[in-house]
């Protein structure tokens, strides 16, 4: 199965999270005619880890819910949960074509290529030509996640068209709206309320993938200094165990970043980005779309989604 897919018009586009689904609806695959933004909180336990917990209490949770969004019998677009994803570079031989690849990555599974789990959906692309070998991206996750989510939508009455990683949407919302340099690197941070996601592109493409839950800081063991700071180190302690892996073990000290895309649905957005603006000397870039209602920020993966222009007719 292709995570990637062809050309339609119409974006019905839905974010799956532990605690919150959020739906987008445009004419086109452009935000000029959005012309739906919903978002519904869940029930703890539904959804955990990525993972659906509770098929049947969520369908009847969502029944109603999606029926009073006008979500029956459309096609939708979805992403895989960051915490299900994994991205890796691999090497084919030079000159296979996508049916070879994608057999030379299941013969590989186990020896040359490792994943966690042995029944892997996978996607690629091709990242850089080489005489003997080629260099290809690859995007791996649980076909057992993909069958869960696809059950799901089927319950619900509503088909699947396109399957996306969030790194990519949010991304593509960047260098849509953002003048970006595409030979240079750039880190993008998700600063979600419950997880940190973080990737770093080259050339338009993730070379490299971090997601992890975000700590919860009990105030009760903080000092009044502690508790209005602690939080926002631990969000910049992780980006900078990161640039460092990245410099030191990815690029052998070559790593130099060109900005640092940062989005999120954290509820202390500003204040993140302030502090870590504070904190490093790499330009930091965010997206603001120009509408009244600023609670539309916590779409931002879906405006990304919504600017994927090729899914299944």
């Amino acid at each position: 199965m292709s995570l990637f897919s062809l050309s339609a018009k119409k974006r019905h586009s839905i974010i799956w999270k532990d605690h919150v689904i959020r739906f987008l609806a445009s004419k086109s695959p452009s935000h000029d005619q959005i012309t739906t933004a919903k978002e519904v909180f869940l029930p703890p336990g539904f959804i955990q880890d990525g993972l659906i917990k509770k098929e049947e209490e969520l369908i009847e949770f969502l029944i109603p819910i999606f029926e009073e969004w006008g979500l029956k019998n459309v096609n939708i677009q979805m992403t895989i949960p960051d915490s299900q994803l994994i991205i890796r570079q691999h090497q084919v031989k030079k000159g296979k074509n996508r049916e070879e690849i994608l057999g030379q990555l299941y013969f590989d599974l186990g020896d040359s290529f490792l994943l966690p789990w042995s029944d892997p959906l996978f996607d690629f692309q091709i990242i850089k030509k080489g005489e003997v070998l080629d260099d290809i991206l690859v995007f791996a996750v649980q076909e057992k996640v993909v069958e869960q989510y696809k059950s799901l939508v089927e319950k619900l009455s509503l088909s699947l068209n396109a399957i996306d990683v969030r790194p990519l949407c949010c991304y593509r919302l960047f260098s849509e709206r953002l003048s970006l340099e595409k030979n240079k690197e750039q880190v993008l941070v998700m600063a979600d309320q419950q997880t940190l996601t973080f990737a770093v592109f080259e050339n338009s493409f993730p070379l490299f993938y971090r997601y992890l839950p975000l700590n919860p800081i009990d105030s009760q063991y903080l000092t009044e200094n502690d508790s209005k700071n602690s939080w926002k180190e631990q969000i910049f302690q992780e980006l900078e165990r990161v640039l460092h892996f990245y410099r030191y073990n990815v690029k052998v000290g070559k790593g130099q970043f060109s900005h640092l895309l940062l989005c999120g649905d954290h509820s202390n957005s500003k204040e993140i980005q302030t502090f870590i603006a504070e904190q490093t000397d790499i330009p930091v870039m965010t997206y603001s779309h120009s509408i009244e209602d600023q609670t539309m920020h916590h779409f931002y993966d879906l405006f990304g989604l919504i600017l994927k222009k090729k899914v299944r007719s």
